[in-house]
């Protein structure tokens, strides 16, 4: 019988287990205010305006939103599904959520929004709060904006 070496790693560098964390996730971010590295999920973001819609939602509705530099982008949400024309990239694209609407890659300073439904139509011009959103942790990126409008029916 053969005797077992033990293998010692006490002569490792620190950075060996770092190294090897890289190599095999390639995630890892490493901030002066840690100690350890941290990983970060590969969750991707893009700059969006949400229209939350509250109150006497109708059934089926269609958002249509106007830029102060008069691009449009327009959805119908039907039956309160979730659907929309989002195309997996950086292009304008809109999603219905219940009752709200996410327009994707459009971020207006200021914006002319309409509601229509069964039982007529709102308007509203808003001036949206853009925030910073970091899907995969405060130090990790990406970072996107997000804004939110608040829209009551009566």
């Amino acid at each position: 019988m053969v005797p077992r070496q033990l293998v010692s790693t006490s002569h490792w560098p620190r950075s060996a287990g770092l190294l090897a964390a890289l190599a095999l996730g390639g995630c890892c971010v490493f901030s002066p205010s840690q100690s350890r590295p941290q990983a970060c999920t590969l969750i991707g973001c893009v700059d969006s305006l949400v229209i939350d819609l509250s109150g006497s939602v109708p059934e089926e509705f269609t958002v249509d939103v106007t830029a102060a530099d008069g691009t449009t982008m327009q959805v119908h949400c039907p039956g309160g599904e979730a659907q929309g024309s989002q195309s997996g990239d950086m292009s304008p694209g809109a999603m219905c959520l219940g009752d709200s609407v996410v327009f994707s890659a459009f971020t207006p300073e200021e914006a002319s929004i309409r509601i229509t439904g069964q039982g007529g139509e709102i308007t509203q011009t808003a001036r949206p709060t853009y925030e910073p959103v970091r899907p995969n942790g405060p130090d990790c990126p990406p970072e996107c904006r997000q804004g939110h409008v608040q829209i009551e029916i009566p």
